[in-house]
């Protein structure tokens, strides 16, 4: 069983303990199988809907060093320099949990982690931030418009375009240029400068956080529909725990002409209806 709480997740394990009414340490493991549950349930989601749904970063990686030795507990981190640094970025470190991101940038040489340092963190030692753009490939189409794979994507958000020819050879394309239609990730060419559709054939590299963003005091986020993801997560991790409670849970078995299938059953209708919205067109 996992023991650390995905990213990805919209909830954690102690919402997932008092909608299920249970009591903290009143069974053997309880906090472990909550974290499993609310691991499980994220993975089926976005396995089910054949996307990401919580905003994330998608950027090249990066790296800096940090500066001074960060001891086990820390909430800040110095490093070198943040200036490549983007809030949400993902974190590599030895000394750090999994699934840390850059919750927060405090100063030109601080930001702090989403965790606490787990385990003391040398002077010098090399920080990964970052994750991987997202990949658009175009055809002799000409399409009148890219689509990001992940949306919804707000402008302040896409950070940068990049065309990638057949040699390799990364070129920026100004976004200026450039009407983004927020909640489908939809870019077009607006006519500035001379350029218009459609786009040109080869590969296209999105870099931007994308996804339903929790709303907080600095930013609107999508209430509505963190709110229900919130609700469908909830759902879906009690039919897990309960599965993982009963051991048989809703597995089954089928035994035809001497050979035996074993499988799980459907998620109950009213989880695979709520989720039903969220679906990546054509998925």
């Amino acid at each position: 069983m996992a023991n650390a709480l995905l990213a990805a997740s919209f909830i954690d394990e102690a919402r997932l303990r008092s909608h299920l009414g249970r009591d903290a340490g009143a069974e053997d493991d309880i906090e472990t199988r909550l974290v499993w549950a609310c691991n499980r349930a994220i993975v089926w989601m976005e396995t089910r809907t054949a996307r990401r749904l919580k905003a994330r970063n998608h950027r090249t990686q990066v790296t800096t060093t940090t500066s001074g030795s960060t001891v086990a507990d820390a909430t800040s981190i110095v490093v070198a320099s943040t200036a490549s640094l983007k809030a949400g970025d993902d974190v590599l470190c030895v000394g750090l949990d999994v699934g840390v991101t850059v919750q927060s940038i405090t100063s030109a040489t601080a930001f702090v982690p989403s965790k606490k340092v787990l385990a003391t963190i040398a002077s010098g030692t090399i920080m990964t931030f970052g994750s991987k753009p997202l990949v658009v490939r175009v055809d002799d189409d000409r399409p009148e418009a890219l689509y990001c794979p992940e949306s919804p994507v707000l402008a302040a958000n896409l950070f940068a375009l990049y065309f990638v020819d057949g040699g390799g050879v990364r070129s920026a394309v100004p976004l200026t240029y450039m009407d983004l239609e927020e909640p489908t990730g939809r870019l077009v060419l607006n006519g500035i400068g001379g350029l218009s559709g459609p786009f040109g054939a080869g590969r296209y590299e999105f870099e931007c956080r994308a996804g339903y963003e929790q709303p907080s005091a600095t930013a609107l986020g999508d209430a509505r529909e963190w709110e229900m993801l919130c609700a469908i997560q909830l759902r879906t991790a009690e039919v897990f725990f309960t599965d993982d409670k009963q051991l048989r849970g809703r597995a089954s078995t089928l035994t035809v002409g001497g050979t035996s299938l074993s499988g799980a059953e459907a998620m109950p209708a009213d989880i695979e209806s709520a989720l039903r919205p969220f679906w990546r067109v054509g998925a």
